[in-house]
């Protein structure tokens, strides 16, 4: 239960205005920093200052950032009370615990300046908005966004010119109505979506936070009414609303947080409360009190892992560091309770920093049916332009008695509005029904998605949801994949396979022990402990024997030795340096009134580790900076009953990524000596072994033991001891002392003391631990990369852990040439002119290639637009890369970098934390898993799935037939379109180019709404180029004797077939072309086949002849028939429910109608139908007309079967023609992909050489820019 702190039972007496907090005068607090640097701990941003070229640089990367939202409410403070003077409060002025950075100072020029429990004016609010529009804007904004499509914009224009009755020979309304209710289809739709993320963001800015008052009680307020300088009071578990620097803590000098959220590390971090605050704000006379304060920090910044301020109370200055800032959206752990203070709020917390405004997606095919649009309108411009001007041309040769009938001419004579009339008449070029039944195909595709059984999550009970309808068939078109590594592509579970203790291997480093039933708690805390060998056991529990070859360790001046004279000894020494090296804390919990205890710690595999050693004897219990307790259990060989242990520490040095290792130096209470225990890296601490006690013999089983757990991608570190002697350990002691005493220069000087001290350490061991991967992954991005998709891994987590994780899923293999490279150095060195040409001879080698390098690496690139050119070129070819401490912006960037290099790629981003939400956000499609780091990136993402294996089925499946559906959809549109619009130029010449319509009004609306758009959506809907049941059907004897089942078949092929999206092989202006062609062949069949049976005939016995409506309606049953014969034979899926949509929805939808408008009068075509069913011409018409454009269609479609030849139209012949197993369709089908990606290859030659080109060309204008910059 968490203890409160005493503010809550006494209240804080808060400072005074700055006038009055001293007896200094006013203009001291006025002086610079630099004046006051003697007196003040000053702390300054790490690393260099931004230059010229990564300003400019991130300016073409970043898009536009929402403008801060400012508060304006004032909260009413109470009177501000004086501090009291406490004369046990030391003076800290001149303590060794005030150190100063020395590489820049804080001045007023970067730096903020706000008072603790004060207002504070100018600051941006704490209110949160990830929503697109409000009440106010939805209708203005959402209609203007609708408006992006181009084919609105037509129509609007085409509603409008039917209100001019001058030029207008159609209905209004009829040109209305399908106009309205595209937009209102739209806009409900997206009306849908951003009210989700209202609701998100109203409970975001809703939760209560314990904000200090006026009346020094704590009081809740909404998290959108936090203001900096608050000082609030969080308790454990609960996430941080804003940046808080913390200023006491239940714990006392420490606090622990989970970033989890932010940069995807599940591991525990430590923070600190201002060393010597807390003597402040201890209790008093059972009393606590609050010294108001002032604090400077630097301006807001990206920057997860930095932060510089200080902070100043009662004339004392503090300095500040990341170590004190509690991040927004982390969360509490380990702690009861923290006060702080509220250092920024919403968009100037670094997590908001880090995020990107949300954009509107559009998928590359509305972009490219946008393309084919434009080209539509200026053709029907075309078209009407020579119409217009050929009846101008008529008008002036005719003779005049020609047409009496019509008075005095055309009713438009100007040729002007005479465009304008033809240009309504061919309006219907442009299918105004393809918007809105592209949104309802995408919603039911959508549907089907989220009702898949095969991506169903049956312990999270649901399966995938689905935010943004608009891009469904980008999934199929994907051609980059960035994904985070921790929680997406592993479980961050840990599991311990193998230990090496001198010359013995103790466990199988290929085989994974048994694995144990896990507890409700343990669950909860993600931890699982698989690791059991009988042999180790053996050794523990057996009397010790002498062994062959003992373990001497020796002092470096030879006068004290510690030795292990048995294999047990060796391996007791080994798990007590795991239970004893490490920075875990140990955590309660009660389970069936049972008290468990459990850790956390800063690394999952460090956890692993302490884990392994309790459950082998040596229990760690609890540790402060003084001593570290142990309980050693029966299980350790030692003793019957549990013994408590204390080793106290003298020095330790945490693990950090440079230094990789950590070190502690003890003294052992077993035999009383001084010892130094290391683990780490293999490369580091192999470095710091005494050349002096190495035996060959147990470096050569080393390693091996490496080797193999490498070739495996697991992740191992070294454990090493060193004894001292007493004299060496006063030495060690004296150094250290006086390199604290230097105030300025401490932490170098320990650094270099703590280096020196950790040389010449022995041997004992390594380990090896596995971070378990999820379900499927090395399957899935194997079939990815079968699928020529490039995986990128985009982690915050350290190199040398996202290397291992790039081994353990087969990402990177131990066959790939890598590039490394770590920080700007080895970027210089890595990516120049001469790697990009040894790149390109590795390639004709056909070697396979990666990149892995780190955020360091990548400031670099982006600081040196030449640098960055030569990245790109070999990232672009390489098979893999993996970045490591990226930040959310930097991951966005990176995502942002490839889409813009070439437009024609796809990104798609996934990841489980809010730190992915930024990549999430600006990939082409954006997919968050619903991990256990939160669901902000699932809310994020236009899809969210529950575990990576199932974006398999996003992407290959669902992804693969959506573009084919939606690509081929847009096809047949334009194609429908064209043959019934295309008869009205012919009508033209007939017409004595009146702009007459051929057909009835209400005839041109339904066409395109009702009679032609229902088949082809259901065809949309359910379409396979590959008939799957079909195939399982005809092979089933087969694929049992093969023991192959339909699920393997798909997940074999279908990867290799995903080049059909991959390539954008359908919705092609080639292909384009080709069906502009046919249904303008079609359009003259149709209209000149009815006009050569209609144009002399007699109707019927009476001498009745056909009149305009009569031919009309049976050119249009025509149409409608030959459409229908066009979609029936290009479709691949074949059954009953296909032919009665065409049958029912179409043609007898048709028909009905006609009797319908037949029997209304002001209809056109009132009693025709009645009279053309009445005469067997119009039967034979319909059936020489429909029939001719049947043979032709099936001639076009054999000879793209049978000549032009692709492997999915080959497996389509395999599956309907009973093809056995035996007779060798695999060898057909691999040669015929082989032509395909010796095409695709020879193309994406062409096509980079071209990229490369622009590249050089941006980035020499680039450097142009930076050169006139810098004038």
């Amino acid at each position: 239960m968490s203890v409160l702190p005493p503010i809550v039972d006494a209240g804080y007496q808060k400072s005074a205005p700055s006038d009055k907090r001293s007896n200094e005068p006013e203009d001291e607090d006025k002086k610079t920093f630099q004046e006051r640097g003697d007196k003040s701990e000053i702390y300054s941003s790490k690393g260099e200052d931004i230059d010229e070229e990564s300003k400019l640089y991130q300016q073409e990367l970043d898009n536009d950032m929402p403008k801060p939202i400012y508060s304006k409410s004032k909260r009413k403070r109470g009177n501000k009370v004086a501090p009291k003077v406490i004369s046990s409060v030391p003076d800290l002025k001149n303590s060794s615990s005030i150190r100063k950075r020395k590489e820049t100072e804080l001045d007023e020029e970067n730096t903020r300046i706000f008072e603790l429990h004060e207002d504070n004016e100018g600051y941006p609010s704490n209110y949160i908005k990830t929503t697109k529009y409000n009440i106010f804007t939805f209708v203005p904004v959402s209609l203007l966004v609708q408006f992006f499509r181009i084919a609105n914009i037509y129509f609007l224009i085409i509603c409008i010119l039917t209100l001019i009755p001058t030029i207008s020979t159609l209905t209004p309304l009829t040109a209305i109505l399908p106009l309205v209710f595209v937009l209102l289809v739209s806009m409900i739709r997206e009306g849908i979506e951003d009210y989700y993320r209202y609701k998100s963001d109203k409970k975001s800015n809703g939760k209560k936070v314990l904000v200090l008052n006026e009346h020094n009680k704590f009081e809740n307020l909404s998290s959108r009414d936090l203001k900096v300088g608050d000082i609030v009071l969080i308790h454990s578990e609960d996430t941080f609303p804003a940046d808080i620097v913390m200023l006491k803590s239940s714990n006392g000098p420490n606090a622990f947080i989970q970033t989890s959220s932010l940069d995807g590390e599940k591991n525990l971090k430590k923070r600190y409360v201002p060393k010597g605050l807390d003597e402040f704000t201890k209790p008093v006379d059972e009393q606590a009190y609050f010294l108001g304060g002032t604090c400077t920090t630097l301006m807001p910044d990206k920057d997860l892992h930095d932060f510089t301020g200080k902070l100043e109370v009662n004339n004392v200055t503090y300095s500040l560091s990341i170590e004190q800032l509690m991040l927004k959206d982390s969360k509490l752990k380990n702690t009861n309770w923290i006060i702080g203070t509220v250092a920024f709020t919403g968009r100037d917390t670094k997590v908001m920093l880090n995020s990107t405004k949300s954009r509107i997606k559009i998928s590359s095919l509305e972009k490219q049916l946008n393309n084919v649009i434009v080209f539509l309108f200026f053709l029907q411009i075309l078209i009407c332009a020579l119409l217009s001007m050929i009846m101008t041309i008529y008008d002036d040769v005719k003779d005049d008695n020609q047409d009496y009938y019509l008075g005095n001419g055309h009713s438009n004579e100007d040729p002007f509005l005479n465009f304008f009339s033809f240009f309504l008449l061919m309006s219907t070029l442009i299918p105004i029904s393809l918007i809105v039944t592209l949104e309802v195909l995408k919603v039911v595709q959508c549907y089907f998605i989220t009702q898949d059984a095969q991506m169903f999550d049956v312990e999270a009970g649901a399966g995938t949801k689905v935010s943004s309808t608009t891009i469904n068939e980008e999934l199929g078109q994907v051609t980059y994949i960035f994904s985070d590594k921790t929680g997406t592509l592993t479980q961050n579970i840990m599991e311990f396979r193998s230990l090496l203790c001198g010359k013995e291997t103790y466990g199988q480093i290929g085989k994974p022990g048994a694995t144990r039933k896990l507890s409700n708690v343990e669950k909860k805390k993600e931890l699982e402990t698989n690791f059991k060998s009988r042999k180790l056991n053996r050794v523990l529990s057996e009397p010790k024997e002498e062994s062959k070859d003992p373990l001497v360790i020796y002092s470096t001046n030879g006068n004290t030795k510690m030795e292990l004279c048995s294999e047990t000894e060796k391996v007791q020494e080994l798990i007590k340096l795991l239970s004893v090296c490490h920075d875990c804390e140990a955590e309660e919990a009660v389970v069936d009134d049972k008290n468990i205890k459990f850790y956390q710690g800063a690394s999952p595999d460090e956890i692993t580790l302490v884990d392994f050693a309790r459950d082998h004897g040596f229990e760690f219990d609890e540790a402060n900076d003084k001593a570290i307790y142990t309980s050693i259990n029966p299980e350790s060989g030692l003793t019957d009953a549990p013994v408590k242990k204390e080793y106290k520490i003298h020095k330790k040095i945490p693990f950090t990524s440079d230094r990789a290792r950590m070190s502690v130096l003890i003294t052992d209470p077993d035999d009383g000596q001084y010892k130094l225990y290391i683990k780490g890296a293999d490369s580091k601490i192999k470095a710091l072994l005494d050349p002096k006690q190495k035996d060959p013999d147990a470096m050569q089983k080393l390693e091996q033991f490496l080797n193999k757990a490498s070739s495996q991608g697991l992740r191992t570190l070294l454990m090493a001891c060193r004894v001292l002697d007493p004299e060496e350990f006063d030495k060690i002691q004296s150094d250290l002392r006086e390199a604290e005493a230097d105030v300025v220069n401490a932490k170098e000087r320990v650094a270099e003391i703590s280096e020196e001290y950790e040389k010449g350490v022995v041997l004992l061991g390594a380990t090896c631990v596995e971070d378990k991967l999820q379900e499927n992954v090395c399957e899935t991005l194997e079939d990815f990369r079968r699928a020529n998709i490039k995986v990128w891994m985009l982690t915050g987590d350290k190199l040398e852990t996202a290397k291992n994780i790039g081994f353990s899923c087969k990402l990177l293999t131990k066959e790939m040439f890598i590039f490394q490279a770590q920080g700007a150095e080895e970027a210089k060195e890595v990516f120049t002119e001469q790697r990009v040409k040894d790149n390109q001879d590795l390639m004709k080698q056909g070697k396979p290639r990666a990149i892995v390098f780190d955020s360091g690496a990548l400031g670099h690139l982006f600081a040196n637009p030449q640098s960055l050119q030569y990245f790109i070129s070999i990232a672009k070819s390489c098979n893999a890369v993996v970045l490591s401490r990226a930040s959310p912006a930097q991951k966005a960037d990176i995502v942002t970098l490839i889409s813009k290099d070439d437009p024609n790629n796809i990104t798609l981003s996934i990841g489980d934390g809010a730190n992915d939400v930024p990549m999430i956000s600006v990939a082409d499609v954006g997919i968050g898993i619903f991990g256990k780091e939160g669901v902000n990136a699932a809310q994020a993402a236009d899809f969210a799935i529950h575990q990576f294996k199932y974006i398999w089925d996003l992407v290959l499946y669902h992804g693969r037939f959506n573009y084919i559906r939606n690509s081929e959809l847009i096809l047949y549109f334009f194609y429908k379109n064209v043959i019934f619009t295309i008869p009205q130029v012919y009508f033209a010449f007939i017409s004595d180019f009146s702009a007459q319509t051929i057909f009835d009004d209400w005839y041109i609306s339904f066409y395109n709404l009702f009679f032609t758009s229902m088949p082809i959506m259901l065809r949309s809907i359910f379409e396979t180029d590959i008939d799957w049941q079909v195939w399982n059907r005809n092979h089933k004897q087969d694929a049992e004797d093969h023991r192959v089942t339909k699920r393997e078949i798909i997940r074999n092929l279908t990867p290799r077939l995903y080049y059909i999206g991959n390539r954008k092989t359908i919705f092609t202006y080639k292909n384009y072309a080709i069906w502009l062609c046919i249904s303008i062949t079609h359009s003259i069949i149709a209209f000149f086949g009815t006009l050569f049976c209609y144009q002399n005939a007699i109707f019927n016995e009476s001498g009745k002849t056909p009149d305009l409506w009569s031919y009309s309606v049976c050119m249009f049953f025509s149409v409608i028939l030959g459409v229908s014969i066009r979609l029936m034979i290009t479709q691949r899926l074949h059954n009953v429910f296909n032919i009665l949509s065409i049958s029912l929805l179409s043609i007898m939808l048709y028909y009905t109608y006609s009797w319908v408008s037949n029997l209304t009068s002001f209809s056109k075509t009132y009693l025709t139908s009645e009279q053309l069913h009445t005469s067997p011409l119009f039967y034979l018409t319909i059936f020489l007309c429909a029939g001719l454009i049947c043979i032709l269609d099936l001639f076009q479609q054999s000879i793209l079967v049978n000549l032009v030849g692709s492997p999915s139209e080959y497996m389509r012949k395999v599956a309907n023609n009973h093809k056995d197993f035996s007779e060798g369709w695999e060898l057909e089908f691999n040669r015929l992909m082989r032509i395909k990606e010796q095409k695709y290859t020879l193309q994406d030659i062409k096509h980079e050489n071209i990229i490369a080109k622009k590249r050089a060309q941006r980035m020499a204008d680039l450097q142009h820019k930076l050169a006139n910059r810098k004038k």
